[in-house]
């Protein structure tokens, strides 16, 4: 059996990679399936956004970023005049969102919820916000290179468009 490189990417951004001639475990090689299937799914869903958003106005971006939790979802959704409520969730009290924008569902605890980018177009003052998946993704770990692959390729779509970043922590 032919001998597989394994690839190790060091800084997603920069597609610094390096070649070592170690053998790739099989675990190692679903790890990279994951990825590659998550990649596929994040372009087939970043698609069919872009699709609908070329008969929508907006004239800036705002893409929402921080870690799992901070709150990116519910924001966009108070944002998008969404009602609002406290509710106690095993104790402690979170922010509920009624009736939230479709595909952007606040969780209520450390579980990330967000597994792929969703949008809000808001009409009335021609902006698109996405929601990203949380930064230190909870699921396992090649989520957050298919996160970043994911935030990637919005910065690529929409990099003729006036773009900000609105992260939370």
């Amino acid at each position: 059996m032919m001998k597989k490189l394994r690839l190790a990417v060091i800084f997603f951004f920069t597609g610094m990679i390096i070649f070592t001639t170690q053998p790739v475990s099989a675990t190692e090689e679903n790890e990279v399936e994951k990825v590659k299937a998550g990649m596929q799914k994040i372009d087939t869903k970043l698609e069919s956004d872009f699709q609908t958003l070329r008969n929508l106005s907006y004239n800036q971006v705002i893409i929402a970023l921080g870690v799992t939790g901070s709150g990116k979802s519910t924001l966009i959704n108070f944002l998008a005049n969404k009602s609002l409520t406290a509710a106690k969730h095993n104790g402690v009290w979170k922010i509920d969102v009624i009736d939230p924008v479709a595909g952007i569902i606040p969780g209520h605890s450390i579980a990330s919820q967000t597994t792929e980018p969703s949008y809000w177009h808001d009409a009335h003052n021609q902006t698109v916000y996405y929601d990203c998946p949380g930064l230190m993704d909870t699921r396992e770990q090649y989520c957050d290179i298919v996160n970043m692959y994911a935030i990637n390729r919005l910065f690529e779509k929409f990099r003729d468009t006036n773009i900000k970043i609105l992260y939370l922590f």
